[in-house]
C-alpha cells in the first residue's frame, strides 16, 4: 500500500499472462485510462512486453506465440483539452459532423 497517501498514483493495478492452447494472452487492468493521449503508447508498450515475455518463455514453450492483449479501464476518458483533435479524426474518418 505504497500509493494510498499519494496524489498521482499508477494507472495500471495489475497483469496477469495466461497460456492457454500454446497461446500467451496478456490480461490488464487500469483504474482510469485516458482514451486519446495514453491508450496508444500503453498499448504500444504492453505489446512489445507481450512479445517479450512470449520469447522470454519460449525456452521452455518452443512454439509458443503470442495472441494479444485483453485490455480492461474502469474509467475510460477523454480529456475536453483533446476533444479538438478527437473532432478533427471522427470527422476526417467517419465522414461525421
Amino acid at each position: 500500500f505504497k500509493d494510498y497517501d499519494q496524489k498521482d498514483i499508477p494507472c495500471l493495478n495489475w497483469m496477469q499472462c495466461t497460456i492457454r492452447d500454446n497461446k500467451l494472452i496478456l490480461h490488464v487492468m487500469f483504474r482510469s485510462n485516458d482514451c486519446f493521449g495514453a491508450f496508444p503508447s500503453n498499448m504500444f508498450l504492453l505489446s512489445y512486453l507481450g512479445l517479450k515475455i512470449t520469447d522470454f518463455l519460449k525456452t521452455t514453450y518452443p512454439t509458443l506465440e503470442f495472441e494479444g492483449i485483453n485490455y480492461n479501464s474502469t474509467s475510460l476518458h477523454i480529456y475536453e483539452t483533446d476533444m479538438p483533435q478527437v473532432e478533427n479524426i471522427v470527422k476526417k474518418h467517419f465522414n461525421i459532423y
